[in-house]
């Protein structure tokens, strides 16, 4: 009877843990742009002449894509 009762926490504590972890690397959005009322910066550009930074390539979705898969144009081999 513990032996069943262990095993059914340690299921129910894997299964919550699975959960919190996909949850925190699932879909999220852009960051909202906030303007700051309170600066007192100029607003022209003091880099000069340097060249800009390089950000590397853009960013990938990470959310789930929405649209229908046609499940025929899929290649599939029997189990043989």
């Amino acid at each position: 009877m513990l032996k069943t009762k262990m095993f059914a926490l340690a299921s129910v504590t894997t299964l919550t843990g699975l959960v919190m972890a996909t949850s925190g690397s699932g879909c999220s959005s852009p960051p909202e742009a906030t303007e700051d009322a309170g600066t007192d910066a100029p607003t022209s550009d003091v880099r000069g002449d340097r060249a800009d930074v390089d950000t590397g390539p853009p960013e990938e979705s990470t959310c789930p894509t929405t649209t229908a898969i046609d499940a025929t144009k899929l290649p599939w081999k029997s189990p043989t």
